[in-house]
């Protein structure tokens, strides 16, 4: 039989005595209602080292792996689901940078994520095509030793409030799928903007919103760096995200259970 190793089996008792301690349903409600995100739970969760157990010791994190994150995110929303969803995408799609992004653009974000003062979020799903990403109108297009994105995306997890954004943009539209490229903007950049969806059915804390890159041309030192720099595969990340994404909705279907052999 499987058992969890003594340091995460604390991790979890860890996690779940913060979250029933600082996790008021009250204030999940107000939240939901106001479609604000808890600032001050995501900051407090980051200091104690809950958010960053899967991302190496060098960038800030723990190295613990991703056994680790599936704890820590299960027991947050098995304790209120609206609020463990909200925290824990706070670092949606720095996976994809943790994994491709060159050592430059490691050094540079990741350690602005797992310190709890950078917020990211991916922008993937286009008005035209939802979440089918082997189908894209957003370009990128190297003019001058440079890439310039433009385009159009929607469903863009933190939207008006990450700090920055891994973009997928096809870069060689004869390839289709096998021609797109991932690449780090960040907001106020020139030509990027962003918009908040309202009334969303549930999960309204865990911001969500659109964003037009207009015409983003990047530049030294710019999030959208020139030539190979800039560059972050596409292949192979999709397999992690859904992992990601799937862990807060264990977190929900454990407490259901829970709830429906109490009430028997």
């Amino acid at each position: 039989m499987f058992e969890l190793p003594e340091e995460l089996r604390l991790l979890k008792k860890a996690v779940r005595e913060w979250a029933l301690k600082r996790f008021d349903p009250q204030l999940a409600l107000e939240l939901e209602k106001r479609e604000e995100f808890p600032f001050e739970l995501w900051r407090e969760a980051n200091k104690l080292g809950f958010l960053n157990v899967r991302f190496p010791v060098e960038y800030g994190g723990q190295g613990m792996g991703l056994l680790a994150d599936a704890i820590v995110t299960e027991e947050l929303c098995r304790v209120d689901s609206t609020l463990g969803t909200a925290i824990v995408l706070g670092n949606f799609s720095s996976d994809c940078l943790m994994l491709f992004g060159s050592k430059e653009q490691k050094e540079k974000y990741l350690p602005k994520v797992t310190s709890g003062e950078w917020i990211s979020g991916g922008a993937y799903t286009e008005p035209a095509h939802g979440s089918d990403i082997t189908s894209l109108d957003t370009r990128a297009v190297k003019e001058g030793g440079y890439w310039v994105i433009s385009g159009t995306k929607t469903f863009i997890t933190n939207a008006p409030i990450a700090n920055f954004f891994v973009v997928l943009c096809q870069t060689d539209p004869g390839a289709k799928h096998r021609g797109q490229t991932m690449f780090i903007v960040e907001r106020g950049d020139p030509g990027v903007e962003t918009t908040t969806i309202h009334g969303k059915r549930g999960i309204r804390c865990s911001l969500t919103g659109g964003g037009v890159v207009l015409r983003l041309q990047g530049a030294r030192g710019q999030a959208t760096r020139p030539s190979e720099q800039g560059l972050l595969p596409v292949h192979g990340v999709p397999r992690q995200e859904q992992d990601t994404d799937s862990r807060p909705s264990r977190g929900h279907s454990s407490r259901g259970l829970r709830h429906r052999l109490e009430v028997r």
